[in-house]
């Protein structure tokens, strides 16, 4: 069983543990098959965090609320996916793999596409940058809590 949700970071935590009481408590009959068994193995959660290529836009005076935010030169963004699979054998459930996909975008205002703006997009970005990387270092962070969240959750 594999799903990919897409969730703002402070809700993605979360999701596993969602999963896993939906799993265990499906109808009566469902949850007397897959109730826990003395004979079930300790649960395998593997999380990891998938970093995907930085896309560059030069779109930023489209945002709605870029007059709002005091006219930026660029814009650092990410949107992520949650997705898992379970592994169940017999009535145990026996692994379950977490994947954070996280899809960074930067904007920039439409004049630094010009090749005369070289140097100015070349700072701007930089700086986005390094936005990323405290983003990078902070779902990274999240793919390590879901894990321990999850062995929480489901005792042996």
């Amino acid at each position: 069983m594999t799903a990919w949700l897409r969730l703002p970071i402070f809700v993605a935590a979360f999701v596993p543990a969602l999963v896993l009481a939906g799993f265990w408590g499906q109808s009566v009959v469902r949850a007397a098959a897959l109730a826990p068994d003395a004979k079930c193995q300790k649960l395998q959660v593997k999380s990891k965090m998938v970093y995907g290529r930085e896309k560059v836009c030069y779109d930023l005076e489209k945002q709605t609320n870029f007059r709002s935010a005091g006219w930026p030169l660029g814009w650092y963004y990410a949107t992520d996916e949650v997705g898992y699979r379970m592994q169940i054998q017999g009535g145990c459930l026996k692994s379950l793999n977490i994947t954070v996909k996280v899809f960074p975008v930067i904007q920039l205002r439409g004049i630094y596409k010009k090749k005369t703006k070289k140097c100015a997009r070349k700072s701007i970005l930089e700086h986005e940058r390094r936005h990323s990387a405290v983003a990078k270092r902070e779902f990274k962070k999240l793919a390590n809590d879901i894990k321990k969240n999850c062995h929480q959750a489901v005792p042996r």
